[in-house]
């Protein structure tokens, strides 16, 4: 955890290549929004 209990999370196509490079993301996860849309659809279908 972060500051204050702050998570920075890495997320999308570039994260992978952002993250190598800042130790302040603490999590890592490429395809977050991706998932996050799929929560959505599944709820309105």
């Amino acid at each position: 955890m972060g500051a204050d209990g702050l998570r920075a999370v890495a997320t999308g196509g570039p994260a992978t290549v952002i993250a190598r490079h800042c130790q302040e993301i603490g999590v890592l996860d490429p395809d977050l929004t991706l998932k996050g849309l799929r929560i959505l659809y599944e709820m309105n279908v």
